[in-house]
């Protein structure tokens, strides 16, 4: 593994009233040495990890078996998944990949991996595009006749012309700045236009409950642990608006995160631990099977991923 370069960042959105430890983690999904931080900001809540592969260090910790490139689907329910996947997006709503109700037009996917969900939102009638960092991902993208700029938001080319949907699944929370590609965004959605993206849900019970081990902590890759609170503060500096805030009916993290628990020890609990913490590559069924427990956990907002709709806020002057 190439040498990796740590820097220690302010709050994105600009608070100077320091902040707190909350946890320190390793790298539990590809094993890659380093002991990391997080820590609260004391204004305005928000976490991130402190301090942080620089922008330079970052792809090597993105290596091609990284989980999200090699996957078939993005999400519980979405793109194209087989028997299960079918039954699931047409019997139950996970809400992991739900955009708001609208006619097909131009849509921007900023995270898009191996396009499963350009491939869906192509399906509905959509003019599709997407963003990707990992070139290996994009390469799988562009194969499928889809049209992808390789490289991070915060400089990536974007459409030349506005687009009615940006959607960015499990992005957000790897950015190293935010609320800059989130204005970058806004500059490309036209006005009355929408974004539709998900993150981890740090405020969950499952985060208090498993903390250094709680899957969706992702460190070093995750740079921010959002919360309901924190997502809406960082897209209102952005210029967006949140319009609805869902809790995913999904509980995969759980059993993820009681395999990160198990799999140090010897013997058959660790080879169990290992089996769990891989399990939400092959959690189809159990998706299903859970969905009912997990639409009560979601009723009180406690299953460990969020939906959020935003719409921009165009000034008569901004175009």
């Amino acid at each position: 593994m190439p040498d990796v370069t740590l820097e220690y960042s302010d709050c994105p959105l600009g608070c100077d009233a320091g902040s707190e430890l909350v946890v320190q983690g390793r790298d539990r999904e590809l094993g890659l040495p380093g002991l990391f931080t997080v820590v609260r900001c004391r204004g305005c809540g928000l976490r991130r990890t402190d301090p942080r592969p620089d922008r330079l260090s970052m792809g090597s910790f993105y290596p091609p078996e990284y989980a999200p490139y090699a996957a078939p689907t993005l999400s519980a329910g979405s793109g194209k998944s087989g028997r299960v996947g079918t039954f699931a997006r047409r019997a139950v709503r996970f809400k992991d990949s739900d955009v708001p109700p609208m006619e097909p037009g131009r849509a921007l996917e900023i995270g898009c991996a191996g396009g499963a969900y350009l491939e869906r939102l192509r399906s509905d009638g959509w003019e599709v595009s997407g963003v990707e960092f990992s070139p290996e991902a994009a390469a799988a993208a562009r194969s499928r006749d889809f049209s992808v700029e390789v490289g991070p938001i915060e400089t990536a080319e974007l459409p030349r012309e506005p687009v009615d949907l940006v959607v960015a699944w499990m992005v957000l929370e790897h950015l190293h700045d935010p609320v800059g590609a989130l204005r970058r965004l806004k500059a490309v959605t036209r006005p009355g236009g929408w974004l539709a993206c998900s993150v981890p849900n740090a405020a969950s019970l499952e985060r208090r409950v498993f903390g250094q081990h709680w899957y969706s902590l992702a460190l070093p890759r995750h740079l921010h642990h959002f919360d309901p609170g924190s997502l809406s503060r960082v897209l209102s500096a952005a210029g967006w608006t949140v319009i609805r805030v869902q809790h995913q009916r999904i509980l995969l993290n759980l059993m993820a995160s009681l395999g990160l628990v198990l799999e140090g020890r010897r013997g058959p609990v660790g080879a169990a631990g290992w089996r769990l913490a891989t399990f939400p590559s092959r959690a189809h069924w159990f998706n299903v099977l859970a969905y009912p427990f997990a639409v009560v956990f979601a009723a009180f907002g406690q299953t460990g991923r969020m939906t959020v709709w935003a719409r921009p806020n165009h000034s008569a002057s901004s175009r």
